[in-house]
């Protein structure tokens, strides 16, 4: 799956409102990465190499309160939701955000 850059401040991301089943092999892992990654399944945005895909090109996978999921052999590329900290000014780029509103989870994914 590939997200568009995001656009005017407005994160793109995948939010799972009921259910979110993304299990792959480890042969065959589920790839979520920025629509600029030409290394994913080829140019999808058509540009050659013109652009290039970077951290923070896509926010995260959230899980909305009562949700299910799971994501197993997944590989998550150039996610990470970038903006500044108003007290303290610090730039943050996350590679990996999954939002869940519950504690439960299991390593790795």
């Amino acid at each position: 799956m590939k997200f568009k850059p995001n656009v005017g401040g407005t994160a793109t991301y995948l939010n799972a409102l009921g259910s979110l089943t993304a299990n792959g092999t480890a042969n065959q892992p589920i790839i979520f990465t920025s629509y600029k990654d030409d290394a994913a399944l080829g140019d999808s945005n058509g540009d050659g190499n013109s652009s290039v895909p970077a951290a923070g090109d896509w926010s995260d996978l959230g899980f909305s309160s009562g949700a299910t999921g799971s994501v197993t052999y997944a590989t998550i590329r150039y996610g990470g939701n970038q903006y500044q900290s108003p007290p303290n000014g610090v730039n943050e780029i996350g590679a990996l955000e999954i939002q869940t509103q519950t504690p439960s989870r299991r390593w790795p994914i």
